[in-house]
């Protein structure tokens, strides 16, 4: 047994390290024993994980939506009558993002390390008779 604050005995394997929670008490970013780290986006109440993220840390410039009405939307659409959100047409949940042919979906964020590898992944839906030559996506850094 171990006191309150004390250190634990020989038969106990450490296998990771809280490094931060929210303020529901939830953990936001924690560490295994090699160092790799993982961090959490938590709904607006922060009590339900959203997305979790391994080998990446809080400061790493992650990011994730759903476009539901339990996360508070971190995108731009740009300008502001280029598109909305729907809730009749969604791959997952029950939200999705609807653009105009001209509107743009942004979010500025700021790269930790430039010299390191991000991944950027979106699912997209393009109106009925339209080609793959027709759509645009572009992603500046």
């Amino acid at each position: 047994m171990v006191e309150r604050g004390g250190t634990p005995s020989s038969d106990w394997l450490k296998t990771s390290t809280i490094l931060s929670r929210n303020a529901q008490g939830a953990v936001i970013e924690s560490a295994d024993v090699d160092g790799v780290k993982t961090a959490t986006i938590y709904d607006t109440l922060q009590i339900f994980s959203l997305a979790t993220f391994v080998n990446a840390a809080l400061d790493d410039s992650i990011l994730y939506t759903s476009f539901e009405d339990y996360q508070i939307l971190a995108w731009d659409f740009s300008p502001t009558s280029s598109g909305q959100i729907i809730k009749t047409d969604a791959f997952t949940g029950k939200n999705s993002a609807q653009l105009n042919p001209a509107g743009t979906l942004t979010r500025t964020i700021t790269i930790a390390e430039p010299n390191r590898s991000y991944i950027f992944s979106t699912w997209a839906k393009t109106p009925k008779g339209l080609s793959d030559s027709d759509l645009q996506a572009k992603l500046t850094i």
